[in-house]
């Protein structure tokens, strides 16, 4: 004989989180189906979507240029401000750097194509413009501040020019000169090939 099974509340709520969990698991495949079959963005729209986080290059127009030769006390400035108590051969040039040569000391500049720079005994020059302009020509401004100095300077190489107050003197083509500020008016003597002077009614 059998004998009814009473309606016991702990049955019925087991039998309810079952079902309740049966049916969470048959949605959550569903969902994972309908994401499983959704296909990706093509690679060329992400990156588009995407800004670009490289910029291109500048341009380099920073020169450096060396010191060939250095000999007894010669003191490097930037700007007005001491930069190095002694110059060493070989140690890289740049815009705005000031050399000052000491009563035994002597200095050679080399620029990239061989042209040079040369410093006295009690001389002192800037190298106030050291660049590149946007084609590529190479810019050299040197300031004579005192002193006697001597320049070899290449003008097809490259814009040169040696200024000396309110006056600039410009090589044409090749030319070797020497500037000697010790002296009043100021003395240019060109000793191979030929130079352009501008405003240069102070010159010798």
């Amino acid at each position: 004989m059998r004998h009814p099974i009473p309606n016991d509340p702990r049955h019925l709520l087991r039998g309810r989180r079952i079902g309740a969990l049966a049916v969470f698991v048959v949605l959550a495949a569903t969902v994972f189906a309908q994401q499983a079959v959704v296909p990706p963005p093509p690679a060329d729209s992400q990156q588009s979507s995407q800004p670009s986080l490289q910029e291109p290059p500048e341009p380099n127009n920073v020169r450096a240029v060396r010191l060939s030769d250095v000999e007894g006390k010669v003191q490097v400035f930037n700007g007005s401000e001491p930069a190095f108590d002694q110059a060493v051969q070989n140690m890289p040039v740049v815009e705005g750097m000031r050399f000052v040569t000491a009563d035994d000391g002597r200095l050679e500049i080399q620029f990239e194509d061989g042209s040079v720079a040369r410093l006295t005994p009690s001389s002192s020059i800037t190298l106030s413009q050291l660049r590149r302009d946007p084609q590529g020509t190479t810019i050299t401004t040197i300031d004579a501040n005192s002193g006697l100095t001597y320049y070899e300077l290449n003008g097809r190489g490259g814009q040169y020019s040696v200024r000396l107050g309110a006056n600039a003197v410009i090589p044409a083509d090749s030319a070797i000169f020497r500037i000697n500020l010790d002296v009043n008016p100021a003395d240019l003597a060109v000793t191979h090939g030929s130079v352009h002077v501008t405003d240069g009614q102070n010159l010798a």
